[in-house]
């Protein structure tokens, strides 16, 4: 309303002060007709200002997620530098050769016990604890450690050419916009000049509304010349069909918490936590400081007078316990470090939200910025639609020279709304470069100048993203399980489905993968994909499981049994449906009378009123979307799923279905964008490793 009330009180200073100019009583009829057909044939073209896409996905392409930059080779380097390091210090198992000597000069029968003249020791020694083998092994795995802390580090980086690419894209495509509205106000100021010259000519007009007029097209002149010199310039430089779209992209506003949320998860950070942790443990491990070595010596000695020589075989066992490791201090030292460290991380995520906190503010004072001149502009529009009709219908009470002032007025709050506009997405893309790794759609959200004030709601937080993997038996039975729960440590999976092994034998080491695997913080579901389950009650079976592997952390179930692939599903498909609708209800009270989830793996075909049934009796959908080319068939051929199951929702994608790891990333990036839960999943750990090699 204050601006609507300064707009009138201009508006009717400037007809009076254009009054006392004499301009209404002294323009030549034919002047008054020159400058109302300048009018006529631009009045029309503010109508039809720049329209916004509908779209609001375009959004996340103005800023995408950059590719992670290509480490190989100094990944590589790091692999190399971290991995002889440790196999130095593993190849010293403690075991050492010792040699001793000891001469006696003119020794006497009776002197203190000295009946030899020479003595000589030979034999090995081997050092189980402090300075051998178990303190080398612990040495092994900080080395070890140190190199998984760096590794995820790098993993996080992301290109910046990106952001090059990116910002001046944009400014390349507002600039066009922009240019296109200069020149309207540079045709109408032309048009205006050369009539106005010749009325200042002959004394009809004074001289400074020419000036006025010259010093108008001075400024569009040079901001045209600016907005081309840039465009020009980078013409080589970008892709200029990045944004080759004929209207304005849409506004939007940013969600505070969700960008808070975002800015204060670091999964990256979390892992080195983690791996610091265990470091420190390993470094101040009691069996560094405890010593304890056996020895196998061959003793000689050259014996005096008449004495025979005597050589034999010894062994011995030494232990030496530093009372300082029952002390309450040192028990304690081992955490300093890593409350440090702790410390340091909230920090930096302190200070990143500090910064972006600044930019946000910055954008939110664009926005008002914006909505000010949105409301300067339909005033102007006011405006002008009155000046319109005084020309097409009280020709006499028209003034022509205000009315065009008026318009360039208009051309001007477009032009600057244009430049905000271009603001409000760079300062997204310097928001997005503290969180590079997230969709900018996950903390954005639509805007329209003419609503009311933007509200986010509540239950409006964003979820974080969940990366998951599934092992099956034959993935793990042949290999470490300190191996296993390192590899999948280090691709940053946050849960994996786990498949136990028939064997018996084959029990402790899954217990033992799972233990590894809770030690690195990745929660575990046990993995069940068996067909025959579903045509008898699986309760017994249920329980069987419980009984071996109920007292781990496994927090739930996961069934991959899938009736479609089973013989006869086509022709009974009813009949199979309800087979599984009964185990999975056996399945639910299962899980809910021992406190699991309950989760399951379908493909993206079932029909809506199977999915019904199923939505009620699971916590978990892992969609396969394999042999599914592209994001945008995914969403597409799993929108009724996603409908249905809401945040249930958890997209799998095969290796299988891609020839490197790079491929897949983007996809998984893409799929986020729109996959609300943000949960996914990689099938499986064992073509998984031939995707990172």
């Amino acid at each position: 309303m204050e601006i609507k009330k300064s707009f009138i009180i201009l508006f009717i200073f400037n007809t009076l002060v254009i009054s006392m100019l004499g301009q209404v009583n002294s323009l030549p009829i034919t002047s008054v007709n020159e400058l109302t057909g300048v009018w006529n044939e631009h009045f029309p073209k503010s109508q039809s200002t720049p329209a916004f896409m509908q779209d609001w996905g375009i959004i996340q392409k103005t800023w995408p997620i950059p590719l992670a930059m290509n480490q190989n080779d100094r990944i590589k380097s790091i692999n190399q530098y971290y991995d002889i390091k440790s196999a130095a210090l593993r190849a010293d198992a403690g075991i050492s050769w010792n040699t001793s000597t000891q001469q006696n000069f003119s020794p006497q029968p009776g002197e203190d016990n000295l009946f030899f003249r020479s003595k000589m020791a030979t034999g090995i020694q081997w050092d189980l604890l402090s300075g051998g083998l178990m303190e080398n092994e612990h040495k092994a795995r900080v080395v070890e450690n140190q190199k998984q802390i760096e590794l995820l580090g790098i993993q996080q980086e992301r290109a910046n050419s990106v952001t090059f690419e990116q910002r001046n894209a944009l400014i390349y495509y507002f600039n066009k916009f922009k240019l296109d509205a200069l020149r309207q106000k540079q045709s109408i100021l032309d048009e205006e000049i050369a009539i106005v010259e010749k009325l200042v000519e002959n004394k009809t007009l004074l001289l400074p509304i020419l000036l006025d007029a010259y010093k108008s097209k001075i400024e569009v002149t040079g901001l045209i010349q600016t907005y081309q010199s840039f465009n020009e310039s980078m013409r080589p430089y970008v892709d200029t069909t990045l944004f080759a779209y004929p209207e304005l992209l849409p506004l939007f506003d940013i969600n505070p918490k969700a960008l808070r949320t975002l800015c204060n998860h670091n999964d990256a950070s979390q892992r080195q936590i983690i791996l610091a942790e265990e470091a420190e443990q390993m470094q101040y491990n009691w069996m560094n400081d405890v010593k304890l070595n056996g020895n196998l010596r061959y003793n000689y000695f050259d014996m005096i007078g008449v004495q025979s020589n005597r050589g034999y075989i010894s062994m011995g066992v030494q232990a030496d316990i530093p009372l300082k490791i029952f002390h309450s201090d040192y028990k304690a030292g081992k955490h300093i470090q890593l409350q440090k460290e702790k410390w340091r991380i909230s920090q930096e995520q302190e200070a990143i939200w500090s910064e972006v906190s600044n930019l946000f503010y910055e954008f939110r004072y664009k926005l008002k910025q914006y909505s000010i001149k949105e409301a300067q502009r339909k005033l102007t529009l006011e405006q002008l639609s009155v000046y319109h009709q005084q020309s097409q219908h009280s020709s006499e009470y028209f003034l022509p020279l205000t009315a065009l002032q008026s318009l360039v007025e208009y051309w001007d709050i477009v032009i600057e709304q244009m430049d905000l506009h271009q603001q409000l997405y760079l300062k997204l893309g310097d928001i997005r470069k503290y969180i590079p790794q997230e969709n900018v759609i996950r903390f954005t959200k639509p805007w329209d100048v003419n609503a009311t004030a933007v509200s986010f709601d509540q239950e409006n937080n964003v979820l974080i993203a969940q990366q998951n993997l599934f092992i099956w038996s034959k993935s793990w039975t042949d290999r470490k399980p300190s191996d296993v729960a390192n590899q999948v440590f280090q691709w940053g999976i946050d849960q994996v489905y786990l498949s136990p092994s028939s064997d018996r034998i084959q029990r402790n080491t899954f217990n033992e993968l799972i233990q590894s695997l809770q030690q690195k913080d990745i929660g575990t579901q046990l993995l069940v994909g068996k067909n025959k389950w579903i045509s008898r009650d699986i309760t017994p079976q249920l329980d069987s499981l419980y009984q071996l592997y109920g007292k781990t952390s496994i927090s739930g179930l996961h069934l991959d049994i899938e009736p479609h692939t089973i013989e006869g599903y086509k022709d009974s498909s009813a009949y199979y449906q309800n087979l599984y609708i009964a185990r999975l209800k056996e399945a639910k009270a299962f899980c809910d009378l021992h406190g699991w989830e309950l989760g399951i793996s379908i493909p993206l075909f079932y029909p809506e009123t199977f999915l019904q049934l199923m939505q009620p009796l699971v916590d978990e959908v892992v969609l396969m979307a394999y042999e599914t080319t592209g994001p945008e068939a995914i969403q597409r051929r799993s929108a009724e799923e996603v409908a249905i199951f809401g945040n249930k929702i958890n997209i799998a994608l095969r290796c299988k279905d891609y020839a490197n790891k790079v491929d897949m990333q983007k996809d998984f990036d893409a799929i986020r964008g729109w996959h609300s839960s943000q949960k996914t999943s990689i099938h499986d750990y064992e073509t998984y490793l031939l995707l990172n090699q």
